[in-house]
């Protein structure tokens, strides 16, 4: 399957989660005529007629310009249309709204990502760290774009910062040994297995350690 539609499924599939943890968590602060419109919008979204959910939502907007939820729908609606720019520029304006809303940062960070705009969805990651530095779930997409940047000291400063709120595991002392062995700091790759090791050993590191030692005897 070519690259860009695995990208775009897997951007869908990761802002159709977001999508209900959205909606679980909204407050319907609008009149009655727009929460009414915000319903039927609803509806027709989630039964697919998005040409209808897209009339519903703008109709709120002529009715209150700073309706962030309704931007946040046509972001969604235009995205499942293939327009990520408009997406974008649609998911921008309701997080100018509600710079706070975890949701909104995000799906604009992997949109971003996906737009080939590293940068500023790195900026956005780092908004989020900055408003939760022990939520390290919310750091995965930040390593990721660290490491396609070859930004190695960034991605070990944000392992740093996991570490402060769970103990060390499998998947932070890997990610730091892939990280010494691709700059060619081999001792100190294996330095920080046995290191690890010593206090927490598993079969995952074990093996590597075992294949080194048995690498160095030929």
């Amino acid at each position: 399957m070519h690259l860009k539609i695995i990208l775009q499924n897997y951007i869908i599939k990761a802002l159709s989660i977001l999508f209900f943890l959205f909606w679980s968590s909204i407050t319907f602060s609008q009149s009655n005529n727009t929460t009414s419109l915000f319903i039927e919008g609803i509806g027709y979204y989630n039964k697919g007629d998005l040409k209808k959910a897209e009339a519903k939502f703008r109709s709120i907007l002529a009715l209150d310009k700073e309706d962030d939820a309704a931007y946040h729908y046509l972001s969604n609606i235009y995205l499942q249309k293939n327009d990520v720019k408009r997406s974008l520029n649609y998911l921008l304006q309701a997080y100018e709204l509600d710079g706070n809303n975890e949701i909104y940062a995000s799906k604009l960070a992997m949109l971003y990502r996906y737009s080939n705009q590293p940068q500023k969805a790195i900026e956005i990651y780092n908004q989020i760290r900055e408003r939760h530095p022990y939520k390290n779930e919310l750091y995965d997409g930040l390593v990721e774009l660290y490491l396609e940047n070859k930004q190695f000291d960034k991605v070990q400063e944000v392992l740093d910062d996991i570490e402060k709120s769970i103990d060390k595991n499998d998947g932070i002392i890997l990610t730091r040994y892939n990280i010494l062995l691709y700059q060619n700091q081999i001792d100190s790759a294996i330095s920080i297995l046995k290191s690890h090791a010593q206090d927490y050993p598993s079969p995952r590191n074990l093996s590597i350690l075992a294949d080194y030692y048995a690498s160095e005897q030929n």
